[in-house]
């Protein structure tokens, strides 16, 4: 019994949040459209992450990338959450010059010098009493490399 109540409260949390869901998925579909029409299509598996927060956003991820490659990053956040700012940081930890941006969909372009793992920041607050985010890298399909598709992230 204990363990069907678990499921329900569960199941609950998860259909309120789902707006709020929705309301972040649209707003990254709207910040990427431009990437999308210069032919930049979502990257699968680890090159999205997203989750939810009280107060202050402070995460980071790693990716991998391929050398001379163009790449976008982009990121939303739901309505009470002040601004969202990127920041790309290449192999050895420093920043890519150029690659920051903030606002409430910011969205990165820059091109990759090295292959190698490229850390992601995340950086946001949250003025509501919970704040939604997501980010997804974006590349030109092409050398077998591009995987369409959104796989989940971290909550």
């Amino acid at each position: 019994m204990r363990r069907t109540g678990l499921f329900v409260l569960l199941v609950a949390a998860t259909g309120c949040s789902g707006g709020k869901w929705r309301e972040v998925d649209a707003r990254l579909l709207s910040a990427s459209q431009e990437a999308r029409r210069a032919g930049f299509l979502p990257l699968s598996g680890p090159y999205n992450t997203f989750g939810s927060y009280r107060d202050v956003l402070d995460h980071t991820w790693r990716v991998s990338l391929d050398a001379r490659t163009p790449y976008v990053v982009g990121a939303a956040c739901s309505d009470g959450c002040d601004s969202l700012a990127i920041r790309i940081a290449a192999p050895g930890g420093l920043p890519v010059t150029g690659a920051r941006a903030a606002g409430a969909w910011p969205v990165v372009a820059f091109t990759a010098a090295d292959s190698g793992a490229y850390d992601v920041s995340l950086r946001g607050r949250c003025a509501a009493p919970r704040c939604w985010w997501v980010a997804q890298v974006y590349a030109r399909g092409g050398a077998g490399t591009l995987r369409p598709g959104f796989a989940g992230g971290r909550r």
